[in-house]
């Protein structure tokens, strides 16, 4: 090597959102993409475990993602309770007597005394008749 350089100065970095545990990779192609419902901002990761999972009531089907926006947050309505998914599908519908005003959620509400809803996927509660 020449002379004062160090091994990283002449080694390029995986690029954010693949991870490469491999040493004396020769090519770009032995950085392996972080899966679905995963994403990573670190450069030069040596480990999947860098790719870190999508937070409880969101989902992604990119490949390589780089940033925590790219996991999608489930519809009102709906609830998703783990991390890492990789598919809208895995947002589940609220059942009758729960609902969800917001998105990205890990579960349901309750309605509370007083009110009730007989829908899944429900946005609100409604009040009972006098």
């Amino acid at each position: 090597s020449e002379e004062g350089a160090t091994d990283d100065s002449v080694c390029s970095a995986c690029p954010a959102g693949t991870w490469n545990g491999v040493t004396g990779s020769n090519n770009r192609t032995h950085c392996i993409d972080c899966s679905p419902g995963t994403w990573s901002s670190t450069l030069g990761a040596s480990a999947q475990s860098s790719c870190k999972a999508c937070s409880s009531g969101t989902w992604s089907v990119a490949w390589g993602a780089i940033a925590e926006g790219t996991c999608q947050e489930c519809r009102v309505g709906t609830y998703q309770p783990a991390v890492g998914q990789a598919s809208v599908s895995v947002c589940i519908p609220c059942a009758p007597g729960k609902y969800s005003a917001l998105m990205g959620v890990d579960s349901c509400v309750a309605c509370p005394a007083g009110t009730w809803t007989d829908e899944f996927e429900a946005t609100a509660c409604k009040i009972c008749p006098a």
